[in-house]
């Protein structure tokens, strides 16, 4: 089936993009999905299951369009959410056996009241495609597809703290899978999920924002070095060893700097980190960042930083979005040898791989750099080439809309990842 083809039957379908809450700044994946979505469907809603979101709509910049796609649930506590449930008997083939799921299994079942059917529904993580189920099974829902992503904290994280059978209906009944990066996909698999219901795309970059500055990075020369890391402060970015590389690298004379872009629970900790390194002048957290300050500190940055590690959690990482980011402005980046990442970071070609949690590796590769300039702009054009081939939205929507179309019954596009 041509891509063409793939095309033409999505704008039959009728979809309902199932987010846990709306509108959440660091799920950029989501909001861009949707725009790149919303001219090439039927019709499409955005699902927020557990309501609204803990930042405003104002932060989303350009994303903002995506309000308009919203279908929020009425506001309801969990006991009106049982009562309202109870007033509906021919809903109630729910799991007797678990009645503390009771109240927000009947309060999402508002949100889908008087909604037209959808065709596909499309779970953005594992866990949300444990809701739909439970929404389809009270007769809330009935989609001629169900497609579920797994993108990382649901099937490593969530796995750990609920055991790996936590998983098994959904590997039974949805339609089709689609994982973010091959390990996440490789990672599904060992979990139970068929191997041939099973795709990957990736998260999309928007490659026509994110470029390279108009004016080339001045040459390093008579300056420190200029590191970025953007993220939020959890403990799986691994912004602590880029704080502890930057320490090691003061300490061997070299002048460098490290804007943080991002906020988190960690930041406390890392800015008590750089001040025992004896770097608290030399690493600068900014906070949230809006997208044109994410994009104005990448143009000022040298060297992009994604250290990336397996949380005590066991929450790992895909290819990482703002990794993406920096290398689709043209800059090299050092990266860990961690989840995804190896899948968009080759080593040597567009960007140097250390292993996890090894701050000296992070600071003897951004040293490399350092005493070699020459080689940073072959490197930069390589990673934004990289990005361009394999994450620019219009091939993942492609993919995307391919995925759908075989959700409900069509054949896969020759050539889709799998």
């Amino acid at each position: 089936m041509a891509v063409s083809h793939a095309m033409s039957i999505a704008h039959t379908l009728r979809v309902g993009l199932v987010t846990s809450t709306f509108p959440v700044v660091s799920e950029s994946f989501v909001y861009e999905l949707a725009l790149a979505l919303r001219d090439h469907v039927g019709a499409l809603e955005l699902l927020p299951l557990h309501g609204a979101g803990p930042d405003s709509v104002a932060d989303l910049g350009r994303l903002a369009a995506t309000e308009a796609l919203v279908r929020m649930p009425p506001p309801l506590d969990r006991t009106g959410a049982i009562l309202h449930g109870l007033a509906n008997p021919s809903k109630l083939r729910v799991d007797l056996g678990a009645p503390r799921r009771w109240g927000g299994t009947f309060r999402q079942m508002r949100l889908f009241e008087n909604a037209s059917p959808y065709d596909v529904v499309h779970a953005q993580f594992a866990t949300l495609g444990l809701d739909v189920l439970r929404q389809i099974d009270i007769g809330a829902l009935r989609p001629r597809g169900l497609v579920v992503h797994v993108r990382g904290y649901d099937i490593s994280k969530h796995v750990r703290s609920h055991g790996p059978r936590v998983y098994d209906s959904l590997f039974a009944r949805a339609d089709l899978f689609i994982a973010n990066c091959e390990h996440f996909r490789q990672v599904a698999i060992g979990l139970g999920c068929p191997p041939d219901r099973i795709v990957v795309v990736g998260s999309p970059c928007d490659t026509d924002f994110f470029t390279p500055p108009a004016t080339p990075r001045p040459p390093f020369e008579g300056r420190p070095l200029r590191l970025v890391a953007v993220g939020r402060l959890v403990e799986k970015k691994g912004f602590a060893d880029a704080v502890e590389a930057v320490g090691l690298l003061a300490a061997q004379g070299r002048e460098v700097t490290l804007d943080i872009l991002g906020d988190g629970p960690e930041r406390d900790d890392l800015a008590a980190r750089a001040a025992r390194a004896g770097v608290a002048d030399r690493v600068t957290f900014h906070g949230a960042a809006s997208r044109p300050q994410v994009l104005e500190a990448l143009h000022r940055a040298d060297i992009g930083l994604a250290p990336s590690v397996t949380a005590s959690t066991g929450d790992q990482d895909a290819p990482v979005n703002t990794l993406k980011e920096q290398m689709a402005t043209g800059m090299p980046v050092v990266a860990t040898d961690h989840g995804g990442i190896p899948e968009l970071v080759i080593d040597g070609v567009n960007g140097r791989l250390v292993p996890e949690r090894d701050p000296a590796a992070i600071a003897r590769a951004i040293g490399e750099f350092a005493d070699e300039p020459g080689h940073w702009e072959e490197l930069g054009r390589a990673g934004r080439r990289k990005v361009l081939e394999n994450y620019a939205p219009r091939i993942i929507l492609e993919r995307t809309l391919a995925a759908y179309a075989r959700a409900v019954g069509h054949d896969a596009i020759p050539g889709e990842e799998s």
